[in-house]
């Protein structure tokens, strides 16, 4: 597998877009895009303060796969609260900003 670089998930959600499958087409600044992958690693689910300073927020890190590079993605809310539901070696499709 290629370099790991690293991008923000912010939402899982339907897409009228075609979902990115080869992450060499990602380019930071993108935004509410779907990428799929094989998920290779998870995280645990982890909490942190909102911005806003009302209450915490759910994230959980993964390492993705799109079967020739990897992504770290980081993965918030409810994305975060689906995903840690996910096993190794299962494929996902989420909504991302890089």
């Amino acid at each position: 597998l290629s370099s790991i670089s690293s991008t923000m998930i912010n939402k899982v959600m339907p897409s009228t877009i075609m979902p990115i499958y080869d992450y060499s087409t990602l380019r930071e600044g993108m935004k509410n895009i779907d990428i799929v992958g094989k998920v290779l690693e998870l995280g645990p689910v982890r909490y942190v303060n909102r911005l806003t300073g009302s209450g915490q927020i759910a994230v959980v890190d993964a390492i993705l796969s799109d079967m020739s590079s990897t992504i770290k993605a980081s993965l918030w809310g409810s994305s975060a609260t689906l995903t840690a539901k996910l096993n190794v070696g299962d494929f996902i499709k989420n909504s991302a900003i890089l």
